[in-house]
């Protein structure tokens, strides 16, 4: 499927779905905050008729240059939803007004953080993604949690592999952010606020910002 196909379907599908915006293969609700939360369908590489559908969040405080699912899943344990389907749309309702009342929840920084909480639980095997403890640190700084956000810090920290590039950034974005909160609790959130900005740019989100940049207490 392609772009337009994709944005077809969003508008119709928005029109049942009060607070939310679409671009690109996305729908989200809008506006955006320090959390960019809602759906996102992905092409199957495999048939061009054919695709899937994630619900997620992504905390827009964490540096990124593209759509990441770390904390997402696809609808219907991984259902192929195909364009041609009977009553396509009508299923995709359905599924997507399961997970809006799971993302409405995530309305203030105290939640997102207990639900960033969850991906940072060690598997069988002892380990915890990076990203995961990275995202729900500056989550605890988000709210105000300092001594906590400090602890998961240098945990993260600690736990970094030196050897793989990829962690040895998020190490050296995490240490700097500690060393901050460590003198100034405030500039800290001002460098997230910042880091909010340029996520939001680099996704093509700017004009669907809301005017404070960060996810209010009211539901």
């Amino acid at each position: 499927m392609n772009k337009s196909e994709f944005n077809a379907i969003e508008k119709r599908l928005a029109a049942h779905l009060s607070g939310f915006s679409f671009r690109g293969r996305l729908m989200f609700l809008a506006p955006v905050e320090s959390v960019l939360r809602g759906f996102c369908f992905e092409p199957s590489g495999f048939a061009k008729d054919v695709f899937y559908l994630w619900a997620f969040f992504q905390p827009l405080f964490v540096p990124a240059k593209e759509i990441r699912f770390t904390f997402g899943r696809r609808l219907e344990n991984g259902r192929r939803w195909r364009k041609d389907e009977r009553d396509l749309e009508s299923a995709l309702l359905s599924g997507i007004k399961v997970e809006v009342p799971k993302l409405q929840a995530l309305h203030n920084t105290e939640a997102v953080a207990s639900a960033l909480e969850r991906f940072t639980k060690p598997n069988a095997v002892g380990y915890v993604n990076p990203h995961c403890r990275e995202a729900f640190a500056y989550s605890l700084i988000r709210a105000g949690q300092v001594e906590n956000a400090n602890q998961v810090l240098r945990t993260l920290i600690n736990s970094i592999d030196t050897t793989v590039t990829w962690q040895r950034e998020i190490e050296s974005r995490a240490a700097c952010l500690r060393e901050i909160l460590l003198k100034q609790p405030q500039d800290a959130i001002e460098q997230l606020t910042a880091w909010e900005a340029e996520t939001a740019r680099n996704l093509g989100l700017e004009e669907f910002l809301g005017p404070t940049g960060v996810v209010t207490d009211s539901s």
